[in-house]
Formats: structure tokens, sequence, C-alpha cells
């Protein structure tokens, strides 16, 4: 698996997986000593990751080569900003070059992030052939500008999950005047709303 950083050549710096059938885990909740964090509580507040009103947070695809899974679990993804339609203010997940990602996010909190009015993006975005889970999360609070009328975006094939999720008190500057989740499947796939 390679990841590229910041500075390379790929467009807003964000990574791309390469590997076959590999599993990536990106866990925080983490407490204690500095240098010595020890204590994993699941509390998704413990650890934040945050564009301070100035840039996209966090953003990673599936190159061709990749087949496989991407785990997000207690992390907050907040004070994202973004002027572009193909990078969410917050989080996106995607396969946009060629690849297939399995995505699970659980426990991921999505706070105050927002969207340059006239942009096509949300806060959160995942496209996946390989189905999508979203539970025990919140989504609160973004502005998902004039140009896009929800706040979260979910592109999937095969079964798909949105589960225990609070999203709430989002807004957007769209005509719609409504902002909430946009859901797009394909293959005839299923996407399951509810609690467990």
């Amino acid at each position: 698996m390679r990841r590229r950083r910041a500075g390379s050549s790929e467009p807003n710096g964000e990574c791309q997986l390469q590997g076959t059938g590999k599993t990536l885990s990106i866990r925080g909740g983490w407490s204690g000593n500095a240098g010595s964090c020890t204590t994993q509580d699941g509390n998704a507040v413990a650890t934040l990751l945050n564009g301070n009103g100035q840039r996209p947070v966090f953003a990673i695809n599936a190159s061709t080569t990749f087949t496989g899974s991407i785990t997000i679990e207690n992390i907050t993804f907040a004070g994202g900003f973004t002027t572009s339609g193909s990078s969410p203010s917050a989080l996106g997940l995607g396969e946009q070059n060629g690849g297939v990602m399995g995505i699970l996010l659980d426990r991921v909190w999505i706070e105050g992030n927002t969207t340059q009015a006239g942009v096509t993006a949300g806060a959160l975005q995942l496209t996946s052939q390989s189905g999508v889970v979203v539970r025990n999360s919140l989504i609160v609070s973004n502005n998902s500008g004039a140009a896009v009328p929800v706040t979260v975006v979910v592109r999937a094939g095969q079964s798909n999950f949105l589960l225990n999720n609070t999203i709430a008190l989002n807004t957007s500057g769209h005509t719609s005047g409504y902002a909430g989740v946009f859901v797009s499947t394909s293959n005839g796939a299923l996407m399951t709303l509810g609690t467990l």
C-alpha cells in the first residue's frame, strides 16, 4: 500500500491507496500522557482533524490497483473548507481513480465544515462499489453552500448501511432549502437506513 503526501502529484495533496486485498484502518480516540497514549476509550472528540476554516480536512482515493477496504473510527473532522466540487470540506473517500474500496465509518464526528458558495461539494462524500457502512456517527452544523443541497453524498454499490447516526442542524443556501443525505446506488444495490 502506498500513500502520497501533500506536495505530491495528486491534486489537493490527497492520499491514494494501492494494493490487492488490503485494509487500511485509521483509529482515534486515544488518550494518555504525551508520548504514551495507551488508552482507547472510543471518544471521537479525543482525536481532532481540523481544517481551521481554510482547507479540506481529509481525502483518500483508491487507485486502479487497489482492491480492499478502509475503516475510520473515533475521529472528529471539523473546520473544513472547500472551494472545489471534487473535494468535500471534511471527509472524502472514493474510487474516482478506478480502484475498489469498501468503506466503514464508525463513531465519526463531522461538525462545522463549510463549502464556498457556488461549489458542488458537501461535508462528507463516499464513493464505493463494494459497499458503505456509516454507523454511530454525528454529522451536525455543516454548511454545504448554495450549489449543493446536501451535506452527505453516498454513491455506492452492493449492500450499504446508514445506522444509528445523527444528521442535524446542517444548512444549505440551495434553492431547495434542505441539507441532508443524497444516496445514489447502482446495479440494484440496497441502502438500509435505521437503527440496530
